[in-house]
């Protein structure tokens, strides 16, 4: 994958640690010693995400959002266009 700066950096870090949730809470406090992350800051985003994805339900509740912890990571062109100003 090419580099596309600090935000894409934030997704691929979000992404890989939704991988090691789906394996424990222990999983994910090894993962962020191993890539020098604070799990209290990770586990933020994941609360701040699932409130994200609820409140987006609550006004919208055709499109019926979860969250998935083993998608797929962005390709580089979707993360290409995630980062085009709007």
């Amino acid at each position: 994958m090419r580099d596309f700066g600090d935000p894409a950096v934030l997704l691929r870090m979000i992404y890989a640690a939704s991988k090691a949730t789906v394996q424990g809470e222990e999983a994910l406090a090894e993962f962020c010693e191993l890539h020098s992350l604070r799990l209290k800051g990770v586990k933020e985003i994941w609360k701040l995400r699932s409130q994200l994805v609820s409140e987006i339900n609550l006004r919208h509740s055709e499109l019926n959002l979860n969250i998935q912890p083993n998608l797929k990571p962005p390709t580089d062109s979707q993360v290409r266009l995630s980062l085009l100003p709007k």
